[in-house]
């Protein structure tokens, strides 16, 4: 067994892609893996899991790119390519990557192209990949709890000074990329197939975290929080309500290459503590219980269609 990690240059991309906006899922049909009748149509009209062909893999890295699904400009279909069945896992369940163990072959890559029936809602279209997996893999899993060094997200001495998100939710426009405004003047570009609302972090060439919420709630953030920090923050904010934010922050500098001048002292970067001050929010170490869920056994070639 392994629990599995993603580089935080993967998360970047990973965590604000479809099907991964809000965390959790009915806990019967998790335990079970019975199909997620609550959810209404838990079945895509039509789709294709196959292995990743090495001669065919998307360029760019191998990052794992998923696209579409409900709540996205594409809403009527799913596409994934470079995806590690892993991976898939985290954003199907709700889970961050540290609550996860299984085999090795976990990892193999995949493709799946999917039609998702129309009206379908985000919870749907989560409980229509959990079921496509478990029916393609043949998986068999259950749940444990193993008490961690985690954090507690908790509201600042003088207060959260967040933004509470203002007007209706609206839809993406199918077929185009969007901006999205956030507080600070800052605004971001999400393409096409990427819902714009949640939490999403982006990496910059310069070793910098931007993350973002828009009508995210902390449920969101403590979920992102825990994928980029590799170990479970929970929320103890209390607050319940959606809103818009933008922090900017450094997870570290990587080392000079060797033989490379050290360059001159330059201003400190922000940290994470440093970021979420500006929100009135504060990081604190905690022992916290985690849910894992443990993948027991399955097939390592999916049943294609």
């Amino acid at each position: 067994m392994r629990l599995f990690g993603w580089p935080v240059a993967v998360l970047a991309v990973a965590s604000g892609l479809v099907l991964s906006q809000t965390p959790g899922m009915p806990r019967a049909a998790a335990q079970s893996g019975v199909q997620d009748t609550k959810s209404g149509s838990v079945e895509f009209e039509v789709a294709s899991v196959k292995l990743t062909d090495p001669s065919t893999e998307v360029a760019g890295r191998g990052v794992p790119i998923l696209r579409g699904g409900p709540g996205t400009t594409d809403p009527g279909s799913v596409q994934c390519m470079n995806c590690p069945l892993d991976y898939l896992l985290l954003r199907a369940f709700g889970i961050g990557r540290h609550q996860l163990a299984g085999p090795e072959w976990l990892t193999t890559k995949i493709q799946i192209v999917a039609r998702v029936p129309a009206g379908a809602t985000a919870e749907q279209g989560r409980a229509m990949l959990r079921n496509l997996l478990v029916q393609r893999f043949k998986l068999v899993f259950h749940w444990t709890k193993e008490e961690r060094r985690g954090f507690e997200l908790a509201v600042a001495k003088d207060g959260a000074k967040l933004t509470e998100s203002a007007g209706p939710e609206q839809a993406p426009a199918p077929g185009s990329t969007q901006q999205v405004n956030l507080p600070g003047k800052t605004a971001i570009r999400v393409g096409v197939g990427i819902p714009t609302n949640g939490v999403m972090s982006l990496t910059n060439p310069q070793n910098l975290v931007r993350t973002v919420g828009r009508r995210a709630t902390m449920e969101e953030l403590v979920q992102q929080l825990s994928d980029t920090l590799g170990q479970t923050v929970v929320d103890a904010t209390g607050l319940k309500s959606k809103y818009d934010f933008a922090l900017m922050w450094s997870p570290g500098a990587p080392p000079p290459p060797a033989g490379a001048d050290v360059a001159e002292a330059s201003e400190p970067q922000p940290t994470l503590a440093d970021a979420l001050r500006t929100l009135g929010l504060k990081l604190e170490a905690k022992r916290v219980v985690v849910e894992v869920l443990v993948i027991d056994q399955g097939e390592r070639i999916p049943i294609e269609n």
